[in-house]
């Protein structure tokens, strides 16, 4: 797992290194736990899941809504038309 350059074992290594060696492999190591806990984080998941599910159903109502406001527009101005049209007919009776 380490990305340290191999080298001869034959050679003591120094302080420095050890110290970069140690420091690469404290960060591997957290990085791995980070992946690991994100997998095993149920909650967090499911957050997401549901943000990603709202979004995707606010965009598709957003979508529906114009249609559907044009339709409702239409059938009340109909209404009033008829509304119209029959009160228009009973005062030419008269």
């Amino acid at each position: 797992m380490s990305t340290a350059q191999p080298q001869d074992n034959n050679q003591p290594k120094s302080t420095g290194q050890l110290t970069e060696e140690i420091g690469r492999t404290r960060q591997e190591l957290g990085d791995a736990v980070q992946q690991l806990v994100a997998k095993t984080d149920v909650k967090r998941q499911l957050t997401e899941k549901a943000g990603q599910l709202r979004g995707t159903a606010t965009a598709r109502a957003r979508q529906v809504r114009p249609p559907a406001v044009a339709a409702v527009a239409a059938g009340v101005f109909g209404v009033i038309a008829l509304v119209l049209l029959m009160r228009w007919r009973a005062d030419r009776g008269r």
